[in-house]
Order: structure tokens, then C-alpha cells, then sequence
């Protein structure tokens, strides 16, 4: 019996607080059954709960099986694995979505009958070059806002096919048998891809949550040109291995939008998942969010959680979709994250550069294709209101010797005045926070600032405040700036214009107040291709 038991512990990695919920189901084991005449057997019993010896193998008419091994079990991760509900019972259906014929402006819904190469819908799902799949989410349904948007989106700049996968039904909670169906989900829409009969399509899909990871699934067993993944669902999810989830191996470019990664509670992750994963906002809560905690976290969510047709709210959960929308919609402002090894540290302003050759920064969004580029994170800030879009900035400021070389803590605050009296606040990357840096270098951060864009500077207002609640006995709390280097940062446009301002008066900044900058006298604009 205790060889039994020390192989289990060894072969689920089970950690102290597994091993006492382990002893616990012995436990009542023991109590329900009197005193069985085989500890062996009740072992067996209590460890199947926990480890994956639940697993199974359940098989689709015409679509094939889904089994479930090691790799789907993790006894904190992903400890329940059910099985999922019969196809016809998820009751997946694929929807061609078309432009308006009237002059509702209302998008057209037709079903696609797979099972008949004739119908109408379907033959035409394959005759443009492009494919465009989305896919909702958990508690949600193929015809929910954000895929009206983006197919109104899409279908207004070009003539792609659009289909919507609508698997409402399999979606409902709970939320472990929703995240089971969608491996079904995923089946069905490999079935669909290859029935169509436009073999050189571009697919392309779209998903949000828990339909990320089902267009992982149909990328990981079909040939999928993209994937854009709308803050992968977490729960469940989060440091599985490959096959679990949504993984940049399952299509030839995965951009991935995180939005909501900042508890247990959250929908999304911080785990990694593509080619590209952009933490917009450090992916905690977003701008202006209240996200709700009246409801259960996902996994303990139940049919009672929510009336019939609810979909369960999260706020900064489906701020993804909306900056993905408004990135297709935007002709001039884009939402470039700069790369960086941490949120922190490109709060801190260690993160500045924008290189698109070699990768320093990136931008999301449907016409968004680099396929050979190397795994990265990239990180950038939004507004809390639509436009959500933020123009960035890279600032530098030089100082004077007279803020002396001890290390300085505060932060900055800059008003932008154009040519045409064009005027916007700009705030730096640590959201307001105070910074820590040395005065003796040069201070640079990226700043942003809410549309019109500045390119030509012709002032600059900046005020200094001093953290007066460091520990710093030696440091002064007024500042001496010498010059502030301005330049957009665009990768549309990469040779915008730096503009170098020079204070118009004395170089100090008091704490709390002011000071203006005008152009420097005898400096020209200058266009930089990097930064």
C-alpha cells in the first residue's frame, strides 16, 4: 500500500497540500465504506480524483476522437478533465457573414450547411482568397457584439469570406465541461476547413477567451495562415504544455492581446502564447475598468450563476476585443508596444526603443503578418475612454549639473503645443508614478498622448514633482533642465520629426511648478529612422 502510495506522489507531482486532500479523501473513503477488507482499492479510488488516471477517449461520427493523457493534467493547473458533451448536443454551427443587400446596414447571417457542397453559402465561404473564422467566447454566442464589429470591420475594407462559429450551446457553465466541448468545437471546424474547396485560402481566425484556444486547436491540426488570439482564457489553461492551449506552433503568425491577467480571478493570463504577445496596460485592470467580483471565479461558476443568455461580464476581459477593433478601424494612430522583458521595466523607461527590423517593437491588428519573427513580449498603454488608441512619444531629458548626481525620485508632467495650437497632455509610461533615476544621465521615457498627434513641436510646458516620501536626505527637490528631446514614435512613419526644445527662460523646475521650452536656437527638425 505505501509503495503505491509514494508512486503516486512521485508520478503526480504532488505537492504537501495535495498529499493532505489525499489523506482526506482516505478519510472519508474510510468512514463511507466501514472498513474495507483492501486499503489498495480505496487508494485507487481517491487518487483518480486527483491525478490522470481520469482520462478518456471520446469519439465523433466523421470527425474523430479526443482523448485526454498526461499532458492535460495538472493537479493545480487543470485537475479536472470531463468529458464533453455529444456533438449534438453542442449543436456547432457556422454562420457566412455578408454586407448588408438593403439599406439596414444589418449584417447577413447565413447558415453554412456542411453536409451539402451545393448550398450556397458554403460554396461561396471558398471562393475568396482570404478566410476569416471567429470565435466567441465562454457564455457567449457567434452573433455577440465584437464579431459584428469586426466582420463590419473587415468587411468595409476588403472582400474577405467571414464565417462565425457559433458553439452557445456547448458554452454555457459550468465551466469545465464549456472548456471540454471546445475541444469538439475545434473538430467541427477542422471538418468545415476542409471541406471547403478553396485549397489556397489565407485562413485566418479570430478568437476571444476560450475561442483562442479553439482556434489553437483547429491551427495545431490545419493549415492556418494566423491566429489572433483576444486575451486567451487562463483558467486552465496557463502553464500547460503546448497542446493545451493556444501556442505559437499552431499557425504561421499568432499575435496574442492580453487584457486581463491581474488575479485569480481574472479571465485572461500572463502566460506567453505567441509570436507576439502584447500586455496592454501590464494586462492588469484596465483604464477606467470596475471589473466586477460579485461573480464566482470561472471555475466555480455554475448554470446558476447566470440567467439563460447571460454573458458573464468582465470589463478589462473584453477590452481585447475592442482595441483589436478600433486598430482595424484607425487609419492613423497605432497601438505599438515596445518590447521588454517585464511590465515593470517598461514603466521604468528601460524599454524605449522602436526598431522594426530587429524587433524592439511591434503592432497589432488583422493586416499585422510577421511570421519569422522571434517569440517576444511587447507592452504599451491605452486610454480609458474610445478612442483608446494613444499616441506615443519617446522623451529625453538632459540635465543640468546642478541636479547634482544622487539619485533623484519623482516624475514629469508635459504639455505639447503644435504649430496649428494643437495642444495635449502627455504622461509618461510609469502612469504618474514617481521614478527613480540618476541625474547625471540622461532621463528617457516613453509618453503618451491622446489624438491629435503632435509632430511639430513648437512649446513645451513641463512640470517636475518631487517624491517627497523617499528616503533620500540629500536630494534637491527643484531640477535643472538643460533640453527635452521629442520624437513620435511611428511605425508607419518611421523617419518622423525630434524636435529639440530648449527651456525659454532659466532651466529650473521647481516641485510642482512649470517651466516652458521652445525650440533650441539654431536646431532644425530632424527626421530619425530609430530611436
Amino acid at each position: 500500500m505505501w509503495t503505491e502510495i509514494l508512486l503516486y506522489v512521485v508520478m503526480c507531482n504532488i505537492t504537501p497540500a495535495d498529499f493532505f486532500n489525499f489523506s482526506e479523501q482516505i478519510e472519508k473513503l474510510t468512514a463511507h465504506h466501514g472498513k474495507p477488507s483492501s486499503l489498495a482499492s480505496i487508494f485507487h479510488s481517491a487518487s483518480r480524483s486527483i491525478c490522470f488516471l481520469d482520462k478518456y477517449t471520446s469519439c465523433f461520427e466523421n470527425l474523430g476522437c479526443i482523448s485526454t493523457t498526461e499532458e492535460w493534467y495538472h493537479h493545480t493547473y487543470r485537475p479536472k478533465n470531463l468529458e464533453p458533451l455529444d456533438r449534438h448536443t453542442i449543436k456547432t454551427e457556422f454562420h457566412f457573414i455578408t454586407k448588408p443587400s438593403d439599406t439596414t446596414g444589418t449584417l447577413k447571417f447565413d447558415l453554412v450547411n456542411t453536409k451539402n457542397g451545393s448550398d450556397l453559402s458554403f460554396s461561396e465561404c471558398g471562393k475568396h482568397p482570404n478566410l476569416i473564422v471567429l470565435i466567441h467566447d465562454f457564455t457567449s454566442n457567434g452573433r455577440t457584439g465584437w464579431i459584428k464589429h469586426i466582420a463590419s470591420t473587415l468587411l468595409q475594407s476588403s472582400s474577405p469570406s467571414i464565417i462565425s462559429v457559433d458553439w452557445q450551446a456547448g458554452a454555457e457553465p459550468p465551466f469545465e465541461q464549456a472548456v471540454s466541448n471546445a475541444r469538439v468545437v475545434a473538430l467541427e471546424a477542422i471538418s468545415l476547413l476542409k471541406s471547403l474547396k478553396g485549397s489556397n485560402q489565407r485562413v485566418y481566425l479570430i478568437g476571444h477567451g476560450l475561442g483562442a484556444h479553439i482556434a489553437g486547436y483547429v491551427g495545431h491540426s490545419h493549415a492556418v495562415d494566423k491566429i489572433t488570439g483576444l486575451d486567451p482564457t487562463g483558467p486552465y489553461f496557463e502553464h500547460m504544455p503546448a497542446v493545451v492551449r493556444l501556442d505559437e506552433s499552431d499557425a504561421k503568425f499568432v499575435e496574442v492581446l492580453h487584457t486581463d491577467g491581474f488575479s485569480g480571478r481574472s479571465q485572461g493570463t500572463q502566460t506567453s502564447m505567441g509570436h507576439v504577445d502584447f500586455f496592454i496596460n501590464g494586462a492588469e485592470h484596465q483604464p477606467h475598468c470596475n471589473d466586477t467580483s460579485s461573480f464566482p471565479p470561472l471555475h466555480k461558476l455554475d448554470r446558476n450563476s447566470l440567467k439563460e443568455g447571460d454573458i458573464l461580464p468582465a470589463c478589462s476581459h473584453k477590452r481585447s476585443f475592442k482595441y483589436f477593433i478600433e486598430a482595424a478601424n484607425q487609419e492613423d494612430c497605432e497601438y505599438i508596444g515596445f518590447q521588454c522583458n517585464s511590465y515593470e521595466e517598461f514603466q521604468e523607461g528601460k524599454c524605449t526603443e522602436c526598431e522594426r527590423e530587429h524587433g524592439t517593437c511591434a503592432k497589432f491588428g488583422p493586416n499585422e503578418v510577421e511570421s519569422d519573427k522571434k517569440p517576444s513580449n511587447y507592452f504599451l498603454h491605452t486610454a480609458g475612454t474610445s478612442p483608446y488608441c494613444m499616441y506615443s512619444y519617446r522623451v529625453e531629458m538632459v540635465f543640468d549639473d546642478r541636479s547634482g548626481t544622487s539619485q533623484q525620485n519623482g516624475n514629469f508632467e508635459m504639455i505639447m503645443i503644435g504649430e496649428n495650437g494643437i495642444l495635449t497632455t502627455a504622461y509618461a509610461s510609469n502612469c504618474g508614478s514617481p521614478a527613480s533615476f540618476k541625474a547625471a544621465s540622461p532621463y528617457v521615457m516613453i509618453y503618451y498622448a491622446k489624438p491629435p498627434v503632435v509632430t511639430h513641436i513648437i512649446e513645451v510646458r513641463l512640470k517636475w514633482i518631487h517624491n517627497g516620501n523617499a528616503i533620500c536626505f540629500f536630494c534637491k527637490t527643484s531640477m535643472y533642465v538643460n533640453k527635452v528631446n521629442i520624437q513620435q514614435v511611428s511605425m508607419k512613419n518611421p523617419k518622423t520629426v525630434e524636435n529639440y526644445m530648449c527651456p525659454k527662460y532659466s532651466s529650473e523646475i521647481k516641485s510642482g511648478s512649470y517651466i516652458t521650452f521652445t525650440e533650441c536656437e539654431g536646431a532644425k527638425h530632424q527626421g530619425h529612422k530609430s530611436f
